[in-house]
């Protein structure tokens, strides 16, 4: 069921119909996004329905729901400049036709060989939460993935390593697929962790530079009715420079704002760099030193 606030109408409808009419009235023409206010609007007009509002669970989602409806065109915006508030640097955030793409460096989250979320990495996830928070309503999945890197050649073939490997890349997306699950921001059957482990490299291998860029957690957040596609997909379209205009590459400090009120994108050609995908792969595993 899509909430809108004409079902928020329809629910209180039959027992306030005049005095109902005039709120909504008022909200319909200024759409705000924070339930606290909302319910005082309600309250202000009759209170005995703010009452009911906050202790019916049905009318409380309804109008959750009705709120997250925040532009998610934007939301790239959004994201970025709470990472550069939180002081995140060279996290890639790319807005697409109907999805929003976040890259972090592997070690924001976690450090060499675990799994375990630092306390850094616990706070650039409190930033991502706080910046979907809003738009929450209108994001249908968000997968959270995670990647490591080809250390030897013989990583896919010795049975310890790839144990060790493919752990390790599931444990590490689990992770923060739970702690963001605990952020109560979206619900949790949105939240989907997968683990590719060394299999979706975007940089070369066999550099310790190209290891580096390869380990990663990267977050991928649907529209609503978005269509997912294979990974590599979304790879070549940022290659492409397609969405060069919706590129934000974080320095780690706020960039201001536009006219409209959003982020000021940054250079985005290290971006464009960075993310060549190699096709040639395709299922999930991971590997050593990571």
């Amino acid at each position: 069921m899509r909430f809108t606030v004409q079902n928020l109408v329809f629910y209180f409808a039959t027992a306030h119909q005049a005095k109902l009419l005039r709120c909504a009235a008022a909200f319909w023409e200024r759409i705000c996004f924070d339930l606290d206010l909302f319910r005082g609007m309600v309250e202000g007009v009759f209170p005995e329905v703010g009452l009911g509002l906050a202790g019916d669970p049905l009318a409380q989602e309804i109008a959750q729901e009705a709120l997250q409806t925040e532009d998610v065109n934007k939301l790239y915006l959004t994201i970025a400049e709470s990472l550069n508030q939180a002081g995140v640097k060279e996290a890639t955030v790319i807005r697409g036709d109907d999805y929003t793409y976040v890259s972090f460096a592997n070690n924001v989250f976690f450090g060499a060989d675990s799994s375990v979320l630092t306390r850094e990495g616990q706070a650039v996830l409190n930033a991502f939460a706080k910046a979907i928070a809003p738009a929450a309503g209108g994001i249908e999945q968000v997968n959270i993935m995670s990647h490591t890197a080809k250390v030897t050649d013989n990583s896919q073939i010795n049975p310890q390593t790839i144990r060790k490997d493919r752990i390790l890349s599931a444990m590490r997306s689990a992770e923060v697929c739970i702690y963001l699950q605990q952020q109560n921001v979206i619900k949790p059957e949105k939240l989907v962790d997968i683990s590719y482990g060394e299999y979706r490299p975007i940089a070369d291998n066999s550099t310790e530079e190209g290891r580096i860029k390869n380990r990663r957690i990267e977050f991928l957040l649907l529209d609503n009715g978005a269509k997912e596609r294979d990974l590599d997909e979304y790879y070549k379209e940022f290659k492409s420079g397609e969405y060069s205009n919706t590129t934000v590459v974080t320095v780690g400090q706020s960039q201001g704002s536009s006219q409209d009120g959003g982020t000021v994108p940054a250079d985005t050609s290290a971006a464009d760099e960075e993310i060549t995908s190699d096709t040639g792969n395709s299922a999930g595993t991971q590997n050593t030193s990571e």
